[in-house]
This record gives C-alpha cells, structure tokens and sequence, in this order.
C-alpha cells in the first residue's frame, strides 16, 4: 500500500477499533507513517461519530472519551450489527460519506477553526504579552501591556532584524498585536480571491496554513491549542525585493517586560552594548565552560537592572564554581542550592518536571520487554527521562545564546556566544541519536534530520516521551500511534 493508494474509510473504521487482523493492522499502520491525509482521516473519525449519534456536548465528549471507550465501541458495534444493515445503514454510510467530503475538505476545515478560535479568543480577552519573533539565529522581542484587554506596545528590540520585521508587517499591514490574532488571520484569508489551505493537527496543537500569490504576504501559518484554541505561534512568509520568513511564539512574561510603563521606552542606539546584555553573555559563558547549561534545573532570569541565576546543581563543587563567577559580576544575584539540599527542603524549582498519573500508553510494549516492575525497565526509563531533560536544558541555553548574540552582533561576544552555540548543537545531535536509539523498541528506527531542536521541541518531545514509556495522563484523548508519530516527526523532523 502507497500513499497514493489510501485504504478504505471502513477499514480505518476497523483499524480504530482494533478489529482487523495483525498483518491487517500494520499494513494500515504502515501507511498512517507516511500519510498526512489518512492521518488527517483517523484523527476525525471520532469528530463524524459525535455527529451520527448526535452528541453536541464536545467538551464533554472529550471528557468521556479520555476516561473510556465503552461509548466508541457501542457504536463500533452498531455499524457492524447485523440488524443495521439495510436501508438505516445505507442512509447512515451516506450522510457519513456526506459529511467526510463536505468537512474534510480543508478550505472547510481551516474555516470551521478559526471560526471557533475567533469565538473563544473574543469570549477570553487573552492578548499577547510577550512575543518573540526569529528568522534563524536572528530575534526581536516584543513586549505588551493589557489595557482593558487592548494590548500596547511597550517595546520592540533595537536591531536591524527587528527594523526590517517591522517594515514587511507594515506593508503587509499587520499591526504586531495581530500578529496572533485568529480574527485578523481570518480577515487575510478572506480578502484573498486565490488562496490554498491545509490544516495540520498533532497531539496538542491545529496548525492552519494559507498560500497566496497575492500581496506581500505569501503564506501564513497560525497555531492553536488544541484543548482551547489558544494561538501560541504563527509562521509568516513575505514576497518581494527582500524576502523574509519569520516564526512568531508567544513567550513567558519576563519582569523586565512585565514592570516596565506602558510608554515606549528609548531603545538602545544601534552599535551601543546593553550593559545587562553584556553581563548576561559573561554569566552564560561562565555556566558553559563549567558544563552546567544543560541543566534544565538551572535558570538565568532577567529582571529590571538584575539578572538572577537560581535553581539546583549536583554537587557542592558545582554550587561553588556559580557563586564564584557571581561574585565577579554585577548585577548578578544567585540563588542556588545543590540536590542533597533539594531533598532535604523542597524550594521551588525553574523547571516543573512531567507528572503522569496513568499508565503509558506503551505500557504493553513495555511489558513485552521488560518483565513489570524489573531493574531493567527501571533504567530503560531512567535513561529516557535524562536524555530528554538533557535535550531540553540543552535546547533552551542554545535558543537564548542565539538571541543574546542577535543583540551583541559585531562585539567581542558574537564569535564566543556562536561557539558556543554550537558546542550546545553538537551535544544536542549526539543526544537525539541516542534518544532516537534508546526509543527504537517502541517507536521503530528513526533517521535524525541532523537540526538542533528549539526548546519549543524539545518539551513536546519530553512530554510525548514520558506519555509513551514513562506515565500517561497529559495528553487525555491521544492514542500510542498518534503519540508515536509525532515523535518520529519531531526527531526527524519531517
């Protein structure tokens, strides 16, 4: 079976309620890997079922399908009945059929969404308040303050990148608190005469994407929380004599953001070293030669004229190399305790590890190979949980390297700050592959793409992770092939 050759709705249908035959089942299995379509199909096979039984309460629906599948497989049964068949089937199987080619069409698709997300992002009156804007190693931040659910702008950053943002989005005519609007990207998409959609659903999050020939704006991706239609991020790519492409992420509000007033503030000249950049770069440095940026444990925050390192180390040595480097730098405060201090007094921690309830979901596999409960099985998943907050600590120095060396191009910080950023890539690509080997058993090979993973990645990849091997419980609605899909897809980045 090729992509080009999609298997029969009905037997998807089966595959869902594990009624075909094993060989059956992985050629199906086979196909959903390299089939975004019929992945598409699987994924709302439930949302067709909701509407033959005629259930509108979806937030419950999601609520009762994640605690049991008696009601799915109540109704599995009843398409497969004997006594349906006849002329209730066939009307049935037509109004399904109806439905699939009228709803999954994605100009439909991508309407009915953002129809909801321009519904609950007005109901909420949840704006921006801080978005960080990347093309590459390149960054600009942007900042907010709510008034009366109108955001303000408080500040943009001071650098060429974030000046030719500024003038595409103007051409565009995107104002930046839009720039995650739901609304304003239903407006776009509606002004458009030619316009191509696709949607894109994973775990957690719906990606809508339009194309365009038409305007500055070529293409635009908007993403969604799956759970509340919440946008966290938007991708936009601009035509003409300087094109450029930009990703946008809601971020964390820092404090230096947050406090600040809501009137501009003068930005720094170009050329001129912000001082707490300066300080910022000497203090990441300093954790980079000790080996302690990996740590996911361990923060650098920023906050007014202070920065703030805090969290745990391992050691007393280790404890003691971050307090000496903070003593040379000004305004530099640590708050640091080591992992024996942890345990004996719990203080609040810069990263809040994944805490699952259930079982996980390849719990079975997991029997298979180890016997429950065996030392084994014990480091198999010890060895996952470190690989994955290895990659996340990694991930995040390396992602605020490259912004810090965004605001200090052209001074003695660039080429210290880019080696080291690449140190971090390095390391990064050594530990996908061996997270990517480590998870073969349940996830089948995996070919790396060789990319460092953005810290954005690298949390998806920890929670699907410990979802798949570890506890299950985060995701309530997601199935063990869904969840192992999008790790295949995240590590290989495809």
């Amino acid at each position: 079976m090729t992509t080009s050759e999609h298997p029969p709705l009905e037997d998807l249908l089966l595959w869902r309620t594990g009624e075909l035959t094993l060989a059956e089942a992985e050629a199906i299995e086979s196909h959903l890997q390299q089939c975004s379509v019929c992945q598409d199909v699987v994924d709302d096979i439930r949302s067709i079922v909701d509407r033959v039984v005629k259930v509108d309460a979806e937030a419950e629906l999601r609520r009762q399908y994640a605690t049991s599948q008696r009601q799915w497989d109540r109704t599995a049964k009843v398409f497969k009945s004997r006594s349906f068949m006849g002329t209730t089937a066939s009307a049935l199987i037509g109004a399904l059929l109806l439905v699939t080619f009228t709803q999954w069409t994605p100009e439909a698709r991508a309407e009915s969404l953002l129809n909801k997300a321009v519904e609950t992002q007005t109901k909420e009156s949840r704006p921006p308040r801080f978005l960080k804007i990347a093309s590459g190693s390149l960054s600009c931040e942007v900042g907010f303050e709510a008034d009366n659910a109108h955001p303000q702008l408080v500040s943009i950053g001071a650098n060429s990148f974030c000046e030719n943002v500024s003038r595409h989005l103007a051409a565009a005519g995107r104002p930046w608190d839009s720039l995650l609007s739901a609304a304003s990207f239903q407006q776009w998409r509606h002004s458009l005469a030619k316009k191509k959609d696709s949607v894109h659903k994973s775990a957690d999050t719906i990606e809508i994407s339009t194309s365009t020939d038409q305007g500055p704006l070529h293409e635009a991706i908007l993403r969604l929380q799956s759970s509340d239609y919440h946008s966290v991020g938007a991708h936009f790519e601009f035509a003409g004599a300087e094109p450029l492409s930009i990703d946008i992420n809601e971020e964390y509000v820092p404090l230096n953001i947050a406090s600040r007033p809501s009137v501009p503030s003068p930005q720094t000249p170009q050329g001129v070293i912000d001082p707490l950049d300066e300080t910022e770069a000497q203090l990441r440095l300093a954790l980079h030669r000790a080996h302690l940026d990996r740590n996911i444990l361990l923060a650098v925050d920023r906050s007014g004229a202070e920065i703030r390192v805090w969290g745990v180390v391992p050691s007393d040595a280790d404890k003691a190399t971050v307090e000496t480097e903070v003593q040379t730098l000004s305004p530099v405060r640590a708050s640091i305790r080591t992992e024996a201090e942890q345990r004996q007094e719990e203080q609040p921690l810069p990263w809040t590890a994944y805490q699952g309830s259930g079982a996980p979901l390849a719990y079975d596999q997991l029997t298979a190979l180890y016997p429950d409960d065996s030392p084994a099985r014990q480091d198999f998943q010890n060895d996952l949980d470190t690989l994955t907050r290895t990659l996340t600590g990694e991930a995040k120095s390396r992602d605020a390297m490259l912004a810090l060396r965004s605001r200090l191009a052209m001074t003695s910080y660039d080429q210290q700050l880019a080696t080291a950023s690449e140190d971090l890539a390095i390391a990064m690509r050594r530990d996908t592959l061996a997270l990517s080997s480590r998870l073969a058993p349940l996830t089948g090979p995996i070919a790396h793409a060789g990319e460092p993973l953005t810290y954005q990645q690298a949390v998806q990849i920890y929670t699907l992770v410990h979802e798949l091997a570890v506890a299950g419980g985060q995701y309530e609605s997601i199935q063990l092939s869904q969840a192992v899909r999008q790790t295949r897809r995240l590590l290989s980045r495809r």
